[in-house]
């Protein structure tokens, strides 16, 4: 999800929202969370429906029902050119010293804890201040979930690279409802039941995420 000049939000998830609340005859009212305040958000009432590009998790699914996934990334590694070196692996980063920047409360922050755990992990609220750290030079790494570390080294092919012949993680994404709420998740599984037959998932899916075309249309 982007900010567009006007304010407007876009992106994968706005138009997966919008799609799916007017195929069922609603206008959709888009609100902006920072990430680990979305499933309080859900909790409380103040939104019907979690579409942020949210892995599936055990831990998640404690607080919140995820329909089926509607969505699949990963999470992967983006890097600072001059800290890259020779680096083709993830534990060539797990080294004391080496600062690798993570979102909090995200599936990439847990990976981080898990596989790089002697590494100096720093912890911020937006992916786009972490992205500046990292341009600058304040990071060595980040780890985030596609394709958010690849258009990183697209934009900046001078100052960033994603060096690791795989993503680190292969992950599922749902949208989340509140807890009891079973009649909304049954609609919104058959919602993206049809639109992954028809192809729309995917056709949207590519465009958003196959390249940075939207980038220059928009």
């Amino acid at each position: 999800v982007m900010i567009r000049n006007d304010g407007v939000p876009t992106g994968f998830e706005v138009e997966v929202g919008a799609k799916a609340a007017l195929d069922m005859g609603l206008t959709p009212a888009f609100h902006l969370y920072e990430w680990d305040k979305l499933i309080l958000a859900l909790e409380s009432g103040e939104i019907d429906v979690i579409i942020a590009g949210m892995t599936i998790t055990q831990e998640r699914s404690q607080r919140v029902l995820f329909t089926a996934p509607y969505s699949e990334t990963g999470v992967d590694v983006a890097i600072n050119v001059q800290a890259a070196g020779k680096i083709r692996r993830l534990d060539g980063l797990n080294k004391p010293g080496v600062r690798v920047g993570i979102v909090r409360h995200t599936l990439a922050a847990k990976v981080a804890r898990g596989k790089l755990p002697r590494a100096l992990r720093i912890p911020f609220f937006r992916s786009e201040t972490l992205l500046d750290a990292l341009e600058d030079g304040r990071l060595d790494a980040y780890l985030a979930a596609e394709p958010g570390p690849r258009f990183a080294a697209e934009l900046h092919p001078t100052k960033i690279e994603t060096p690791l012949a795989e993503t680190v993680l292969k992950t599922r994404q749902g949208m989340a409802v509140h807890k009891g709420n079973l009649a909304l998740v049954t609609l919104l599984n058959r919602w993206i039941q049809t639109n992954r037959a028809q192809g729309w998932l995917d056709e949207v899916g590519d465009y958003w995420f196959g390249s940075l075309k939207w980038r220059k249309e928009d």
